[in-house]
């Protein structure tokens, strides 16, 4: 629970959203930019100056991880804001308006065809070097969901 209030994880929830939303939006250019950093080992200046580069393959999966987390978190939770509609009180009131947003405009079904997408690349970083290529294909994926 503490490492919730780290300033790294603070950071990288903040720029997964930052990619959900463009990725509900029809736009892939944050989720390249993202893979990029994520290989790196780096994030944006622009989400957070303080979280430190990560030279380490560990180190940068963990960081992968936590990215991937929280787009599965925010898929999940649209798909809950979906079925329940006036029902669904959200799990994370700052990410509330995004999700709703997203519900208005993604079907039910990929979004958890994204759900099952992300836990499968959550297993590919594990025996691959290369996360920016694993990010990169994984986001494509999830900018090709059916519109409502």
């Amino acid at each position: 629970a503490l490492a919730l209030l780290e300033e790294e994880t603070r950071a990288v929830r903040g720029w997964a959203e930052i990619v959900f939303a463009a990725l509900a939006e029809g736009r892939s250019g944050p989720g390249h930019v993202a893979a990029e950093h994520l290989q790196a080992g780096t994030v944006p200046p622009a989400v957070a100056e303080s979280a430190a580069p990560v030279a380490e393959l560990a180190a940068r999966r963990k960081r992968a991880l936590m990215f991937y987390e929280t787009l599965e978190t925010l898929l999940a939770e649209t798909v809950a804001c979906r079925e329940r509609a006036e029902a669904w009180r959200p799990r994370a009131a700052a990410a509330a308006d995004l999700v709703r947003r997203a519900a208005a405009t993604m079907d039910t079904a990929p979004l958890l065809a994204g759900i099952a997408r992300i836990e499968q690349a959550k297993h590919e970083i594990d025996g691959n070097l290369n996360i920016g290529l694993v990010t990169a294909v994984m986001l494509q994926d999830l900018s090709d969901p059916v519109r409502t």
